[in-house]
């Protein structure tokens, strides 16, 4: 599992929006935070209506949050995001149908809503549901599955993902002969 933070993977003067849609063609799953001004970047717009489009021509699946915003925000394109898109529009943006479309389009997916309140449940506990959540989803054989020709690779991927569900567990190795298949076996989780 390769997991694609800007801040930690992009080097000094290289460009985002590249790396990023490198990392978005290459991926299989995206979590997309959605916070009170999501819709006023351009960029982040951009790369929602690319993650959209692979939901709907690939199977990309797609895991929205909804940080301290409504959904039906989101859905409707209202609140503050309405100040956003007007904004946009007066800028005469081409783009602008397709980000409005793709933005609306997650607000009608089933996400985690993070209020924030003093009776929501801590943010830790939402993360603990995400990350359960998409073990889950990395777990399930419809999701990825190893090749035919790599006998014995999912028994060892669903140890190996047990391991890394455990609370306890902070640093998994694997160590072994040359050839055995320890890149392999790092490569299919």
């Amino acid at each position: 599992m390769n997991v694609f933070f800007d801040e930690e993977k992009l080097e000094k003067g290289e460009q985002l929006s590249q790396a990023l849609s490198l990392a978005i063609a290459a991926s299989n799953l995206s979590i997309i935070v959605l916070s009170v001004d999501y819709a006023s970047s351009k960029s982040c717009l951009a790369e929602l209506s690319d993650i959209m489009h692979r939901k709907d021509t690939q199977g990309h699946i797609v895991l929205p949050i909804f940080y301290h915003v409504d959904p039906s925000h989101v859905r409707n394109l209202g609140g503050s995001f309405k100040t956003s898109f007007i904004h946009h529009e007066s800028n005469m943006l081409h783009q602008v149908q397709r980000w409005k479309t793709a933005f609306a389009e997650i607000g009608k997916l089933k996400g985690w809503h993070i209020e924030g309140g003093k009776f929501d449940r801590p943010e830790t506990e939402y993360i603990k549901d995400i990350v359960e959540y998409v073990i889950k989803k990395l777990m399930s054989s419809k999701f990825r599955s190893a090749s035919a020709e790599l006998t014995g690779i999912d028994d060892q991927k669903k140890t190996i993902l047990r391991l890394i569900e455990k609370e306890d567990s902070r640093l998994i190795g694997l160590w072994g002969q040359g050839g055995i298949g320890k890149t392999t076996l790092s490569d299919v989780i």
